[in-house]
């Protein structure tokens, strides 16, 4: 009778902690679910950072630990990232390495090869159809001139079928790129009250036009920070403020002589309390517009979101819809993110109007890729940057900072420590030098050798933003 009655309540034990859906760590912290597909955790997770109310989504890996609804292995459940968690946040932690895809254009292309029976299919093959399909693959290059000197701000329309279908507006170096439908057309390139037309075939899609004028380059820069504050960032969130504040820090100190604009845009997804958090653009060359930014950097924590997409799209449609000037200023976007959009055709399509409508205000997108990303994420985000001119960024294992990192298999990329690659190609895009990347490794004595590069070289004299600086052409990656 005894046993009975104890199994009975053993029972009504078991059912009740079934029905409240509670599980407790065996050091106290509680894991509440939220389905069956998915855990809400309230507890600190990554290396200091703030990791609350988010949710660790059915598939998940972490570690060779991949999390499929049901009961979590609590012996498994700690993360290898507790051991650091006290470990001082300094800039120059985090580890990533630079890839410009429209300078490497050809391997770009074969990312999307069809499979053949000699050859596998290309990494992003399964992209070539579908709802996030776009048409990257017979891209045509503008390069404007004003005799031997290069024209920034222009801009390059192309038009098809008698309207316009791609506007673009020249870097620096006065390069511009176009994404047309068709194998043949025209485009027409203006700069002020000068304008010129010039044809494109399909042989010939590197264009190069002469101006008898231009309209002089705005000696500003202006800067976004598009970041994804969900709480799947929230390994690396307090890294990547203190990293992006020190970037602003370097660059404004720097560059006496430029106005610096900068604006912060946090965003979440469908359902959490705050979806954006948007904070317009401030002159940070004013000691009080630089105090105000940092502390909006610093002050976010990572929160919310709920499943593995997020409103990516949504964000990036309200940050290229902001006052970003007219095209003739260094525009410049950065979208720090670990996660895609939702998987639906509205969502695909405020993705790519929102890139077109930045290729034509002139903003370079740079994604920054944190751990956790997939093979979408990677997907929209490198196509963002390749249509718009800027750069993708993607933090690596390297430092031990974060969850793992997606690896885009770009042996030929230097591994850099963040701040320093950021400073290096806001530099490059207002003066063309974009210096030479340095190894995040390299020994002491290197890295001192090296410690101004990113920002002064015998090219861009006393003021490394100065718009007598001399242009170059040399790579972003």
């Amino acid at each position: 009778m005894k046993k009975i009655i104890a199994f009975i309540l053993m029972m009504i034990l078991v059912l009740t902690l079934v029905a409240c859906d509670v599980a407790v760590h065996n050091d106290g912290e509680m894991l509440s679910a939220v389905d069956s597909d998915s855990y809400s955790v309230g507890s600190k997770w990554g290396v200091g950072a703030h990791y609350s109310s988010s949710v660790i989504p059915k598939g998940t890996a972490r570690d060779s630990i991949v999390y499929e609804g049901g009961d979590i292995p609590w012996e498994e459940f700690d993360l290898p990232y507790e051991e650091s968690e006290n470990r001082e946040i300094t800039a120059g932690s985090i580890t990533a390495k630079a890839w410009n895809d429209n300078d490497n254009y050809t391997q770009w292309k074969k990312l999307f090869a069809a499979k053949t029976d000699n050859d596998p299919a290309g990494k992003l093959a399964d992209f070539s159809e579908g709802i996030w399909a776009k048409d990257t693959l017979h891209r045509v290059k503008i390069t404007v001139t004003e005799g031997e000197t290069p024209v920034a701000g222009a801009e390059v329309s192309y038009y098809g079928m008698d309207q316009k279908q791609w506007i673009s507006r020249t870097d620096v170096n006065g390069v511009a790129y176009l994404f047309p439908s068709e194998e043949t057309g025209s485009v027409t390139v203006k700069s002020g009250s000068v304008e010129e037309t010039a044809a494109f075939t399909a042989d010939d899609r590197d264009i190069k036009v002469n101006l008898s004028a231009s309209e002089t380059k705005l000696n500003v820069i202006k800067m976004m920070f598009v970041i994804d504050a969900t709480g799947s960032m929230g390994d690396e969130m307090a890294y990547i403020a203190t990293e992006l504040a020190d970037v602003v820090e370097r660059v404004t100190a720097q560059a006496a002589q430029v106005r610096i604009d900068i604006a912060v845009l946090f965003y979440r997804d469908d359902g959490d309390q705050e979806k954006f958090a948007y904070h317009d653009f401030v002159n940070v060359s004013v000691k009080a517009g630089l105090d105000g930014q940092i502390a909006v950097l610093k002050a976010e924590d990572a929160e919310g979101g709920g499943d593995l997409p997020e409103a990516m799209d949504e964000a990036l449609a309200l940050a290229v819809d902001k006052n970003w000037g007219d095209g003739n200023s260094t525009n410049l976007m950065f979208l720090v993110l670990d996660a895609p959009p939702h998987d639906d055709e509205t969502k695909s399509l405020r993705w790519a109007t929102a890139v077109k409508d930045a290729a034509a205000k002139g903003i370079r997108i740079c994604p920054i890729l944190c751990s956790g990303a997939d093979d979408l994420t990677e997907y929209v985000t490198r196509t963002s940057a390749l249509m718009t001119g800027g750069t993708s960024i993607f933090v690596t294992d390297d430092s031990g900072i974060g969850g793992e990192h997606l690896d885009p298999e770009l042996p030929d990329a230097t591994v850099e420590l963040l701040n320093d690659l950021m400073v290096r190609l806001i530099v490059g895009y207002h003066t063309g030098d974009f210096g030479t990347p340095v190894a995040w490794n390299a020994d002491e004595d290197a890295q001192e050798g090296q410690e101004q590069t990113p920002v002064v070289t015998e090219k861009t004299k006393a003021d490394p933003l100065a718009p007598d600086a001399e242009d170059t052409t040399a790579s972003k990656a």
